[in-house]
């Protein structure tokens, strides 16, 4: 699989969905207004390469539509390497990621039932 490189530009569509989500987001913002809070909008990408490229967008304001969405004081990037090298910093151990196996002899498969189910067992 190849790596796309953060400067590439988000397909047209991808930024259209952005402007699309960005004008509900300043609808709902302004809304809000009185409630002294603001919405937010969080995107979660497959890959950290994606991850870099929706940021780059963001940070150029040409390429987003919505101003407010693009302020660097309300962007936050996170991403497993950005994660990965701020809990070596702070000294976190290595989360353990377990994958929950099979419970109670079950096989992981989805169970059928009806008459056929009884059969096929």
């Amino acid at each position: 699989m190849s790596r796309t490189k953060p400067e590439t530009p988000l397909p047209d569509l991808v930024r259209n969905a952005y402007s699309l989500l960005g004008h509900d987001w300043r609808e709902t913002a302004a809304e809000w207004e009185s409630r002294r809070r603001i919405p937010v909008m969080i995107t979660v990408a497959n890959r950290t390469e994606t991850a870099a490229r929706v940021h780059r967008s963001f940070e150029k304001k040409k390429k987003i539509e919505i101003e407010e969405l693009c302020d660097p004081e309300g962007l936050l990037h996170i991403d497993s390497t950005v994660l990965r090298k701020a809990e070596s910093e702070i000294g976190c151990p290595r989360r353990q990621r377990r994958v929950p196996g099979p419970r109670n002899g079950e096989t992981g498969r989805p169970r059928r039932s009806g008459p056929a189910a009884s059969a096929s067992r």
